[in-house]
């Protein structure tokens, strides 16, 4: 429960339910998901026995071959591989959340509100970002 990984195909309109290689997450609800670089989808915080302030970072890579039919025709064979792995940061440590949103610009992660560890039940204020290049997390402000 909560440990599927699933990406919405947008062609289709349904969910397609993938196995991650690499490290594997704690089982999660209320985090942030947001895709940079075409290909990596960052992901932050969420509730799973209490607050996460943990960060991983999805790799998707197309794997597709190509391979030949019976009838001599070509036949692509869609096939992706995600690559979970646990990122070290600095900065922000006592940053959980749950409940929050993320967005990535000028490869820094925002994120804003939700709710945090110290005051569950109070909803926050506050944004921070994570540098995606060297996993810094800077506080921009402290309002709860």
């Amino acid at each position: 429960k909560y440990k599927d990984f699933q990406i919405l195909n947008l062609k289709t309109g349904l969910y397609e339910r993938f196995k991650l290689e690499g490290d594997q997450p704690f089982p999660r609800y209320r985090h942030s998901a947001s895709l940079f670089d075409s290909n990596k989808i960052l992901i932050f915080g969420g509730f799973h026995e209490g607050m996460l302030n943990d960060t991983a970072i999805v790799t998707i890579e197309d794997t597709t071959r190509n391979r030949i039919s019976l009838r001599c025709a070509n036949v692509y064979q869609k096939a992706l591989t995600l690559t979970y792995k646990k990122i070290t940061t600095t900065g922000g440590e006592d940053v959980k959340r749950s409940s929050h949103s993320a967005n990535i610009y000028n490869n820094k992660m925002y994120v804003f509100g939700g709710r945090n560890n110290s005051e569950p039940c109070i909803r926050s204020n506050s944004l921070f970002s994570l540098d995606i290049s060297d996993y810094f997390y800077d506080q921009i402000n402290n309002r709860t």
